[in-house]
């Protein structure tokens, strides 16, 4: 998230292959686990 937006790097909403998109609606975190390099 950038200012209120989050760049979707995916093509889930629209369904075809038109590269990332910015959008001011969030998404379901479900199954999401933020992983940090060893040693910080």
């Amino acid at each position: 998230m950038i200012a209120g937006l989050r760049l979707d790097t995916t093509d889930l909403r629209y369904g075809s292959d038109v590269g990332p998109r910015w959008h001011i609606d969030g998404r379901d975190a479900w199954g999401f686990q933020a992983r940090h390099p060893a040693g910080l």
